[in-house]
C-alpha cells in the first residue's frame, strides 16, 4: 500500500490544481519543439537561396529540407512504438530531448562548415526526433487526462505545434537560418527540464507491475480522492486495471487482424491519411514561396507568413475548447469541408490568373492570403488535432504502443511523400490543380468521417474499446 501521508504532503505542497494538466503542458514543449520544425522552412528556405548563403540550396535540394523532416519521423514513429513500451511515455520523451538538442545544433553549424550535408542531416534527425514526440506525447495526454478533459487537453497537443510554428515563422523573419536553429535547441532543453518534473502514466506503471509508483502517480495526477480506491483495483484513465495484471508483452500481427482492434485501427490510419492529403505540410513548408508566387507588393511574403501563422494558434486554442463541447465527429466534418473550399479557391485564383495574367494576379493577390488563412484555421479546429487525440482513444490497450507507432509512422510517410512531391505536382498539374485535387481529398475526408467514424466526446477509454468489441460481435451474427 502506498504511503498516503507522504501523498497527502506531496498534494498540499502542488495545491488543488489537477497534476495532470501540468503533466499535459510539460508534454506540449515536446510538440512546440515538433513545431519549430515545421515552420523552419518556411522563412530558412528563402535565406539559403538568397545570395550570400553560406550553404545555398538549389531547388531540389531545398524540398529534400522541407521533406527530410517528415523521411526522419516516419523512422522516429517507428522506433517509438517500441520506445515508449520499453522506457514508458514520459522516458521517451525525455531522451528524445538530447538527439533533438543535436540535430538543431548539426544545422545550425553547417553554414560554419559549407556544408549542406550537415544541414539535411540535422534536419533528419530532428524530423526522427518530431515522429518519437509525436507518439508520444499523444498517448502520455490520452493515459494521465481525466475522460472529461482529454478532448481539451489533446487539442492542446496541436496548439502547441501551432505556436511553435508561429514562433517559427516570427524568429525567422529577423534571425538568419543559422540562429533560427540555436532558437528553436531550446524547445527541446525545456521538454527535458519539465518532463522530468513529471510521472510515468500510472497506466504503464501498473502494467509493469509497479503498483506503488503507479498509485502515487495517480493520487499526484488526479488527487487524494483516488486514495479511496483499493491499490488493487486503480480507475486509470477511465480503464480499471488489475494490479495483478502482467507485465506488457509484444503484440502479435494476428492481434491487429481482429475485427474489434483492426476497424479502429483502419479508422485511424485513414485519418492520418485525410490530414496530409489536405496538403498541410506542404502548404507550411512552403508557405513564404507561395505568397511570394502571389504577386502580392502591399504585403511581405514573410509578414503574410505570420499573420497565418498566428490565426492558426487563435484556431487551435479555439478548438481546444470546442473539442469536449463540439463532439469530436462534428468537427472533423466542418474542418475537411472548410480546409477544401479554402484550397479550392487557391486553385480557383491561380486558374484565372493563369487565363488573365500578372494584372488579375497582382489586384487579387488578397486571395492566396484569405485562402490559406482560412485554410489554416479550420485545419486547426478539426483535421490537425482530432486524428492525433482519436490515436489515443480509439486503438484498444493491449495494442496502442504498436498500433500508435503505425498510424504516427504512416502520417509522416504520407506528410513526406506529400512534401517531397509537392513541387512536382505544381510542375505537372500546375497550382490550379495541385490545390483542386488537395480540394477533393478533402472533401472526401468529411464523407468518410459521416459515414464511418463514432463519436468518442465523454467516453472512457474503456467505453470506447467496448463500442468496437460491440459492433464487431454484431457483425459477426
Amino acid at each position: 500500500m502506498a504511503d498516503t501521508s507522504l501523498l497527502i504532503e506531496e498534494s498540499s505542497r502542488w495545491g488543488r490544481w489537477p497534476k495532470y494538466m501540468a503533466a499535459a503542458v510539460s508534454s506540449w514543449f515536446g510538440s512546440l519543439a515538433l513545431g519549430t520544425v515545421v515552420g523552419y522552412t518556411a522563412n530558412a528556405g528563402p535565406s539559403l537561396q538568397s545570395e550570400g548563403s553560406h550553404v545555398p540550396l538549389t531547388t531540389d535540394q531545398l524540398s529534400w529540407l522541407g521533406s527530410l523532416m517528415a523521411l526522419g519521423a516516419v523512422f522516429g514513429s517507428i522506433c517509438a512504438g517500441s520506445s515508449i513500451e520499453r522506457i514508458g511515455r514520459k522516458g521517451t520523451l525525455i531522451v528524445t530531448s538530447v538527439p533533438f538538442v543535436f540535430g538543431w545544433l548539426l544545422m545550425a553549424y553547417a553554414g560554419h562548415w559549407e556544408s549542406s550535408t550537415s544541414l539535411l542531416i540535422g534536419r533528419f534527425i530532428t524530423g526522427f526526433c518530431c515522429g518519437l514526440v509525436s507518439l508520444a506525447a499523444p498517448v502520455y495526454i490520452a493515459e494521465t487526462a481525466a475522460p472529461a478533459m482529454r478532448g481539451f487537453l489533446g487539442s492542446g497537443f496541436q496548439l502547441s505545434i501551432s505556436t511553435g510554428v508561429l514562433v517559427s515563422f516570427i524568429a525567422g523573419k529577423y534571425l538568419s537560418w543559422a540562429y533560427l536553429a540555436v532558437l528553436s535547441a531550446v524547445f527541446p532543453v525545456l521538454l527535458l527540464m519539465c518532463m522530468c518534473l513529471m510521472p510515468e502514466t500510472p497506466y504503464w506503471l501498473i502494467r509493469r507491475g509497479r503498483i506503488l509508483e503507479a498509485t502515487e502517480a495517480n493520487v499526484f495526477l488526479h488527487g487524494l480522492d483516488v486514495t479511496q480506491h483499493t491499490v488493487i483495483e486503480q480507475s486509470i484513465g477511465g480503464t480499471v486495471l488489475s494490479s495483478t495484471g502482467s507485465p506488457e508483452r509484444s503484440v502479435r500481427i494476428v492481434e491487429l487482424s481482429q475485427r474489434h482492434v483492426l476497424r479502429p485501427l483502419l479508422l485511424t490510419l485513414a485519418l492520418m491519411l485525410f490530414q496530409q492529403t489536405s496538403g498541410v505540410n506542404a502548404l507550411l513548408f512552403f508557405t513564404t514561396d507561395i505568397f511570394g508566387k502571389s504577386g502580392s507588393h502591399s504585403l511581405a511574403p514573410t509578414d503574410a507568413t505570420i499573420i497565418v501563422g498566428a490565426v492558426q494558434v487563435l484556431a487551435a486554442v479555439t478548438a481546444c475548447l470546442l473539442t469536449d463541447r463540439a463532439g469530436r465527429k462534428p468537427l472533423l466534418i466542418v474542418s475537411s469541408i472548410g480546409c477544401g473550399l479554402s484550397v479550392l479557391s487557391l486553385s480557383v485564383f491561380h486558374f484565372v490568373a493563369d487565363a488573365k495574367g500578372q494584372h488579375f494576379q497582382q489586384e487579387f493577390s488578397w486571395i492566396p492570403v484569405v485562402a490559406l488563412i482560412s485554410f489554416m484555421v479550420t485545419f486547426s479546429l478539426g483535421l490537425g488535432p482530432i486524428p492525433w487525440l482519436l490515436m489515443g482513444e480509439l486503438l484498444p490497450a493491449h495494442v496502442r504502443n504498436v498500433a500508435s507507432g503505425l498510424c504516427s509512422a504512416a502520417n509522416w510517410l504520407f506528410a513526406f511523400l506529400i512534401t517531397k512531391l509537392f513541387h512536382t505536382l505544381l510542375d505537372t498539374m500546375q497550382e490550379s490543380g495541385t490545390y483542386l485535387l488537395f480540394s477533393v481529398l478533402c472533401f472526401t475526408c468529411a464523407v468518410f468521417v459521416a459515414a464511418l467514424l463514432p463519436e468518442t466526446k465523454g467516453k472512457s477509454l474503456a467505453e470506447i474499446e467496448a463500442i468496437f468489441k460491440r459492433t464487431s460481435d454484431d457483425g459477426m451474427h
